[in-house]
């Protein structure tokens, strides 16, 4: 698929041919939704039903002015304030913010509500929300964002490691420039863990005030064993730089098609990256990529292990855009979201 960029967004905006209700800003290459209706569920979201029979199954929470807390033992689902046109040709996808990511708010779409390349789509569209943290979130909040793609084909390993040789992207590490020659590509190129990590220690997080409370500095000069449920905010120990025509995606590193003996290199104890998984090109983020993990099981970490891989997508029609507060960053970063 392809992503389309501020300046193709904005254009299809005026055109009537893709509408966002009352919408915020348009994003370098998104929207930021914000929650509008929130339910409570004991279902996963299943491309079985219907959106309209889903949301006869569960149970609608109203949410009080002053917020409500969620904790990583709830699972509810949420439709946005907006109300979003997508024509047939386009499809869609919600994702958490980067920002609320970094707290731990997990958001996932249903697959099957936005991505209808086929058809036309016209809903306020729904989607889980889990956390990995305790977290309070307020109506309104903008916790997620909205791509808007072409159903064009994505960029292959050929393609990529062109982009490394002419230069167009750079992956560094401890400051020394990856040749393609020196890339491993598997199904996508391997990013490795950085040695600070965040360590989430408990407490409220609330959005728009500094949650470095909640969070403990660790540098990982060793091993650290982590148990099951644990959220850590980690950086790759590569800095990366993408073209101006393309986006990254980074993703677990569940690695297909390896010997056996390499297996344990990329299977991962933990979920990675898999809150807010877009990277923006250069002209928006340069730097070192930072994830929000959540272990799947007891585990350790170390600096050095696989982390993700990171994968390229095209980017259509970027136009200006502002860069993204985390540009730059050297290292794991906390939330800099503001209200």
């Amino acid at each position: 698929m392809a992503i389309i960029g501020r300046q193709g967004l904005e254009y299809l905006l005026r055109q009537g041919i893709l509408a966002v209700s009352d919408h915020l800003p348009v994003s370098a290459f998104s929207i930021n939704i914000r929650l509008g209706r929130l339910f409570r569920s004991r279902y996963d979201l299943s491309d079985d039903l219907s959106q309209e029979e889903f949301l006869d199954l569960v149970e609608e929470i109203k949410i009080p002015e002053d917020g409500i807390v969620i904790t990583p033992h709830d699972f509810y689902v949420w439709t946005s304030k907006e109300e979003i046109f997508i024509p047939r040709g386009l499809g869609g996808e919600i994702t958490s913010r980067s920002s609320f990511a970094r707290m731990g708010c997990r958001v996932e779409d249903a697959d099957d509500y936005l991505r209808r390349f086929h058809d036309d789509v016209w809903t306020s569209p729904l989607s889980s929300l889990k956390t990995s943290t305790s977290l309070l979130l307020r109506k309104d909040d903008p916790l997620a964002q909205l791509f808007i793609c072409y159903p064009t084909a994505s960029y292959f390993e050929e393609d990529v490691l062109d982009m490394v040789s002419r230069g167009d992207l750079l992956i560094q590490r401890d400051g020394q420039r990856l040749s393609s020659d020196a890339i491993t590509y598997l199904d996508g190129i391997p990013l490795t863990m950085g040695k600070d990590i965040w360590l989430y220690r408990g407490g409220v997080i609330t959005p728009g005030s500094s949650s470095q409370d909640n969070f403990e500095k660790i540098n990982l000069d060793k091993p650290l064993f982590l148990p099951r449920g644990a959220f850590f905010i980690s950086a790759s120990q590569e800095s990366v730089e993408l073209p101006d025509y393309s986006v990254g995606y980074v993703s677990e590193a569940g690695i297909v098609n390896l010997p056996l003996e390499q297996l344990q290199n990329y299977v991962l104890p933990f979920r990675s990256h898999a809150h807010a998984p877009y990277i923006g090109p250069k002209s928006v983020f340069r730097g070192k990529i930072t994830f929000e993990n959540t272990m799947k099981c007891d585990g350790y970490v170390y600096p050095g292990m696989t982390q993700s891989r990171l994968v390229l997508f095209p980017l259509f029609d970027l136009g200006s855009a502002d860069k993204s507060v985390y540009n730059l960053q050297e290292g794991a970063e906390l939330s800099k979201y503001s209200s």
